[in-house]
């Protein structure tokens, strides 16, 4: 069954409550503005009992892809993280790199008054 089948039934608020996220995400993904991760395809489909297929949400997925929930955060968690860095990345300035590369300059350790008066 396709999303807005299931939603024009009246229950889109009810299940956009049942898997954390917005009535308006729901409309988005309903009028095919936007398209789910894989965990939340999954959400839909466990929260729907399987009315709503995650193949239903995403198309047919590619061979050896399995669906777990756990795997699916981990996966978008990592993926997430490493754009993120490239990002970072970009933003840096050649020096900026270095530091970060080499870590930055040894202060030269401050003296104590017992020794500045030793050495006086």
């Amino acid at each position: 069954m396709k999303l807005h089948e299931w939603c024009t039934r009246g229950r889109g608020r009810q299940l956009a409550a049942s898997i954390g996220c917005s009535a308006g995400y729901i409309s988005r993904l309903v009028q095919g503005h936007e398209r789910p991760s894989l965990e939340l395809a999954g959400k839909i489909s466990a929260a729907t009992d399987g009315e709503v297929t995650i193949e239903d949400l995403l198309g047919e997925l590619p061979a050896g892809a399995i669906w777990s929930p756990a795997q699916a955060q981990a996966e978008l968690d990592l993926a997430q993280a490493q754009a993120l860095l490239r990002t970072y990345d970009s933003l840096l300035s050649p020096e900026e790199r270095a530091l970060l590369a080499h870590g930055p300059v040894a202060k030269r350790p401050q003296s104590t008054p017992a020794q500045m008066r030793g050495a006086a």
